[in-house]
């Protein structure tokens, strides 16, 4: 049977099947069809449920693409008369801290976030990235059936690639993918264990049908290099943002470690707001892949740029990234000296949420950015109730959490009388509420666990005992996502 009519065939019975909810095409460079040959046999009807998505070479390919911009498209298609984005985001049940930088894609096309993700909590809420997204389909294809096409998917970033895998467990009944992708084809190094083990994931299921045969074809040997265009950079730069704030790390990684080595070898250009920008994305990027030292380089060159035009915002920019690299490395004193200097820079250009931030680090280093709970000292004497109101304020809720259950109730008195009934945990209460009211099980585990500690140290056993019930009572261990 002649390709075309083969696939064209496969498709229409894939449609009619409603109980198959993917199909993955493997060929060997032989699949050369249009997307209106594929459906030529679909129902016209049937055709408007359908979104089709070609990958191209050599382009940068955005965070989770196409998903970004599908759901961006579904929104404004379906719901936009009914709901705003916000709306349409908490009815998707996405994670509280990622709906900002959801709602600013589906407005503007670039992921915004005002407060910013802990260190400590980077993999936690990469895993709720997923489970957002993951979310957002099922509400959609509840309402509306999707068959989503994806073409060349052996392109697609590493994000796309685990997206999928994940979409592969998720149980929802109206929507169906088809894939096509070509096996020969050289995966990049960076993605190359995930999609390995998509591939024996779709072939485990015998969700794959395979077209051509590989004794029959001229190996390829080409790999979809990034080719760097000047009049794209500004493209390139919200491309890298909206990874960064989506958590699709290791594709924000692997474009961005790219255009640094370009810049340093001088093979691209750029104007120095640019190059500085770009810099100071590359340490966020970093600091979150946990290349500390890779960040504090890049973070040495913002400073050189800035030699010259001594502009308070980019040294401020230095010392705030450089103490969030400390941070990491558990060096508080350096962290509260560079803090200092960010204060300084702050009030000398009369930015009070740039202060505030600085501020915030300071605290985090407190307590070593919660990086290992269980060799934290408690017994501070510090008074944190000045950043109860800045907190407020600029409506950290996350950080506030912290704020209250790590931040108060941590004297011998206070733990004796919370202990024996004498007071009542008020701050430890209210970090709790908030917690639970943005759904972060990873603070809560710290949470419990923090009282735990302290109350044990402390000798209050039967108080410990009281909390660990009570931490069962929140919690199903077989589903608690850290």
């Amino acid at each position: 049977m002649e390709f075309r009519l083969y696939v064209q065939k496969t498709i229409s019975s894939f449609v009619e099947n409603s109980q198959q909810k993917m199909i993955f095409v493997k060929h060997y460079n032989t699949l050369d069809i249009s997307h209106e040959e594929i459906f030529a046999y679909v129902d016209k009807e049937e055709r408007k449920n359908f979104w089709h998505y070609e990958y191209v070479l050599n382009e940068m390919h955005g965070a989770f693409e196409p998903f970004l911009g599908w759901i961006s498209e579904c929104y404004y298609q379906y719901y936009a008369e009914k709901m705003s984005p916000r709306e349409f985001l908490e009815n998707c049940n996405v994670y509280y801290m990622h709906r900002e930088p959801l709602e600013n894609y589906i407005l503007h096309g670039k992921c915004q976030r005002t407060e910013e993700v802990l260190y400590a909590e980077t993999d936690f809420e990469t895993k709720r990235m997923f489970l957002s997204l993951i979310s957002i389909v099922e509400y959609i294809s509840k309402d509306y059936p999707i068959y989503m096409f994806l073409s060349k998917f052996h392109m697609a970033p590493y994000s796309t690639i685990r997206l999928v895998k994940e979409l592969l467990k998720a149980d929802i009944p109206d929507f169906h993918m088809i894939v096509t992708y070509n096996d020969i084809f050289r995966i990049h190094d960076y993605k190359k264990s995930i999609w390995e083990e998509l591939i024996r994931e779709i072939e485990a299921l015998n969700l794959q049908l395979e077209w051509g045969s590989l004794e029959s074809q001229t190996s390829m040997d080409i790999q979809d290099e990034f080719l760097y265009q000047k009049k794209l950079a500004k493209d390139y730069f919200w491309h890298l943002v909206n990874m960064y704030h989506t958590f699709a790390l290791e594709d924000a990684y692997f474009y961005i470690d790219d255009v640094i080595k370009r810049l340093e070898q001088k093979s691209i250009w750029m104007d120095v707001e640019s190059k500085r920008l770009i810099h100071e994305l590359a340490t966020y990027v970093y600091l979150a892949k946990g290349y500390v030292n890779q960040a504090l380089v890049i973070c040495n060159s913002i400073q050189h740029m800035n030699h010259k035009n001594n502009d308070p915002r980019v040294s401020y920019m230095f010392h705030y990234i450089s103490a969030k690299a400390q941070i990491v490395l558990l060096q508080h004193s350096l962290v509260k000296d560079h803090c200092e200097k960010c204060i300084q820079y702050a009030r000398e250009m009369s930015n009070e949420l740039l202060e505030y931030k600085a501020e915030v680090l300071v605290f985090v280093s407190q307590f070593s950015g919660w990086k290992d709970i269980f060799h934290y000292n408690f017994q501070h004497n510090d008074d944190f109730h000045f950043l109860i109101e800045k907190t407020e304020k600029f409506q950290f809720w996350n950080f506030m959490s912290y704020l209250y259950v790590f931040g108060f109730e941590n004297d011998d008195e206070s733990v004796r009388q919370i202990a024996t009934g004498e007071k009542e945990p008020v701050y430890f209460r209210k970090g709790l509420e908030l917690g639970k009211k943005l759904d972060n099980t990873h603070f809560l585990q710290y949470a419990y666990i923090k009282n735990v500690i302290s109350y044990s140290n402390a000798g209050f056993h039967q108080y410990v005992r009281k909390t660990y019930e009570e931490r069962l009572e929140v919690f199903d261990d077989s589903n608690i996502l850290m």
